[in-house]
């Protein structure tokens, strides 16, 4: 498949740089959205099973085995859930900063394609279109 058939903008680099940082923009807030969605559900998940097991150490016996086994797992539990905020932290300040990137990258792409190329195009296809009237009068 040529490039040429997929629409892409190749006839200048200011609108590819436009369209490539509008890209990078939607596709961080596309998995940035997906992500929380994902870690939002999974500690979600982990928050019910740890207060399960702080239910069954307040009904256990005090000074049974399982209490003592149930304290364990409640505690590798919550530092699990621990592990998963910190781990979630980088994907997101990653996603920001491509986010940010993408933004910027649009903007001066934007910035440049109109002021570099689009004003001139659009005075030559004004003295075109006066040359075309007076043609048809």
């Amino acid at each position: 498949m040529s490039i040429l058939n997929l629409g892409i903008p190749t006839d200048n680099l200011y609108k590819f740089l436009a369209v490539a940082g509008l890209c990078c923009f939607v596709a961080s807030l596309s998995f940035g959205m997906f992500f929380n969605y994902k870690f939002a559900f999974s500690v979600h998940e982990l928050s019910l099973k740890r207060d399960l097991l702080d239910v069954q150490i307040f009904h256990a016996e005090d000074k049974s085995l399982q209490k003592d086994a149930l304290m364990v797992e409640y505690n590798n539990l919550q530092s699990f859930i621990e592990l998963q905020v910190e781990n979630f932290l980088p994907i997101v300040f990653s996603l920001f900063s491509l986010a940010l990137f993408g933004q910027v990258v649009a903007s001066v792409g934007f910035y440049l394609w109109y002021h570099k190329t689009q004003i001139f195009e659009d005075k030559r296809s004004a003295k075109d279109l006066v040359k075309k009237s007076k043609n048809t009068e």
